[in-house]
């Protein structure tokens, strides 16, 4: 098992390219990202495991809410039709959230 943790927000774009082609050809198993990767990048993936659904925001605005919009499109790069009949997104959430 290969593990690369990156941050694809700030991650120059010659290697995020790396990164998404070793995963795709299997040579990465496992990618930990932020929620960045949700936006423009469109890897084979079965499993997104998305660890809590508040953020910091910083400036005196502390944690808020992801957006619905940004958890869809996180727990979308999971079984994408291109690449997989099927996929699995799991939300990890506080029991306040859960209703949300």
């Amino acid at each position: 098992l290969c593990m690369i943790i990156s941050s694809f927000s700030f991650t120059a774009s010659n290697d995020r390219q790396i990164v998404e082609t070793l995963f795709e050809h299997g040579f990465i198993q496992v990618v930990c990202t932020t929620s960045t990767l949700a936006l423009g990048v469109n890897l084979p993936v079965y499993l997104v495991i998305i660890k809590g659904t508040v953020q910091w925001k910083g400036g005196g605005k502390g944690y808020e809410p992801i957006s619905e919009a940004m958890l869809q499109q996180m727990a979308g790069r999971a079984g994408r039709p291109q690449f997989n009949e099927r996929g699995v997104a799991v939300i990890l959430t506080s029991e306040e959230n859960v209703a949300k």
